[in-house]
C-alpha cells in the first residue's frame, strides 16, 4: 500500500529532456538526453477547462471537464544546439561548425588601393554594413566604384573611396567556423509535423524528492530574451499529450 509522505521543495531543480521523434517521423539511432544547464525555473501545469450546468440558482448545478492540457515552461541560463533542436525536432541536427559575426571590426581606410581586408576574409560569407568610427553613421554600399560615404566589398575585401583616406571605419560581417562550434537548421515543414520529446522534472529537498516525467511532448516556443546589464535567460515551452498506454504524466512523491 502507498504511503502518503508530504514534503517541500526548494529552489528551481533540475530538469532533462531527449528528443525521440524527428518531425519527419523518424528516430534518432541512438537517443541524445540533453540536461537544462543553469535551470532558472520549471512551470509544469495541469489545466483543465470546466462546463458549468446552470440553472436559475447564482452556482451551477453540474461541472463536467470538456478537455485539459498539461504544458510545460523552461527558464534556462545556459544554451546548446542540442537543446534548440529538442524544440526544432530537425532530422540530422545540429551539424558540426557555425557561423559567426565579426561586430565592428575596426579598420583605417588606406591610401591606393583604398581597400580593407577584413580579419576573416578566407572565410567571410555576407556583408553586414560598414559605418564610420567617429560619427556612427552607416556607409552605402555599391557594386563597385564607391564615391566618398560609399563602399563595395568582395570576399572580404571591402573598397572605399579615394576621398575617404585615413578615415576609420567599422565592419560588421559575417564568416565560418569549421573547426568548433554547432549548427541548428530550421526547415520548414508540412503543418501536423512535430518533433516528440520526453520531458522530467525532479526537485530535491532534506533529502526527499519530488518527480515529473512526461513521456510525449512537443516543443511550443523557444524565446531568447536579451537585456542590456544582465544574463540572457532562455525560454522553452511545451505540451504534453498521452503516451500509446493512454498515459499524460507520472508524478513520484518523497522518492528517497
Amino acid at each position: 500500500m502507498a504511503v502518503d509522505q508530504a514534503q517541500f521543495i526548494f529552489g528551481p531543480g533540475s530538469g532533462w529532456a531527449s528528443l525521440i521523434q524527428y518531425v519527419d517521423g523518424t528516430a534518432p539511432t541512438i537517443q541524445q538526453p540533453r540536461k537544462f544547464d543553469v535551470q532558472q525555473s520549471m512551470t509544469i501545469a495541469f489545466d483543465s477547462t470546466v462546463k458549468r450546468l446552470m440553472g436559475s440558482q447564482i452556482y451551477p448545478r453540474a461541472i463536467g471537464i470538456s478537455d485539459g492540457k498539461v504544458t510545460v515552461k523552461v527558464k534556462l541560463g545556459r544554451f546548446d544546439a542540442g537543446i534548440a533542436n529538442l524544440r526544432m525536432g530537425q532530422t540530422g541536427q545540429p551539424t558540426s561548425g557555425t557561423t559567426s559575426m565579426a561586430d565592428d571590426e575596426a579598420g583605417t581606410i588606406p591610401a591606393t588601393p583604398f581597400t580593407v581586408t577584413v580579419t576573416n576574409s578566407a572565410t567571410w560569407t555576407r556583408d553586414w554594413g560598414v559605418r564610420f568610427a567617429a560619427t556612427g553613421l552607416p556607409m552605402t554600399r555599391v557594386a563597385s566604384g564607391p564615391a566618398t560615404g560609399q563602399y563595395s566589398v568582395t570576399s572580404g575585401v571591402y573598397t572605399f573611396a579615394a576621398a575617404d583616406t585615413t578615415l576609420a571605419v567599422l565592419i560588421s560581417y559575417e564568416y565560418t567556423i569549421s573547426a568548433s562550434g554547432s549548427t541548428v537548421t530550421m526547415q520548414n515543414q508540412l503543418q501536423g509535423n512535430f518533433g516528440l520529446v520526453q520531458l522530467r522534472y525532479q526537485g530535491v529537498y532534506a533529502g526527499k524528492k519530488l518527480g515529473v516525467y512526461l513521456p510525449n511532448c512537443v516543443g511550443n516556443t523557444f524565446n531568447v530574451d536579451t537585456k542590456e546589464g544582465d544574463f540572457v535567460i532562455g525560454e522553452m515551452d511545451f505540451e504534453a499529450f498521452s503516451d500509446s498506454s493512454n498515459n499524460v504524466a507520472f508524478i513520484y512523491f518523497a522518492n528517497p
